[in-house]
């Protein structure tokens, strides 16, 4: 089954932080076994909205409005380890 290296990112994730909620942006890079391109973004989103660590940083009460979505993608010819951890946050531009 081929691999693929997602990058991700995520737009007004209300974070919980030292008592106070900020919304907050994301980039991540998940590596996936999958049968497509496709299949193997809902996979890689998957993993974040799965992520325990993650979800119990959220604030779900925040009135936001949270998307998660594919930057890019491309076919691994090799990757010894799959999965991937962590998140880049940024604060996201008011309006």
């Amino acid at each position: 089954m081929p691999k693929y290296s997602v990058c991700l990112e995520g737009e007004n994730i209300p974070i919980k932080t030292d008592g106070k909620t900020e919304v907050l942006g994301f980039f991540t890079t998940r590596r996936v076994k999958a049968s497509s391109e496709k299949e193997a973004e809902i996979i890689a989103v998957g993993t974040i909205t799965n992520d325990a660590s993650f979800i119990a940083t959220v604030d779900t009460l925040a009135e936001a409005e949270p998307r998660i979505y594919m930057k890019s993608i491309s076919k691994l010819r090799w990757w010894n380890r799959l999965g991937g951890v962590g998140y880049t946050f940024f604060p996201m531009e008011s309006k």
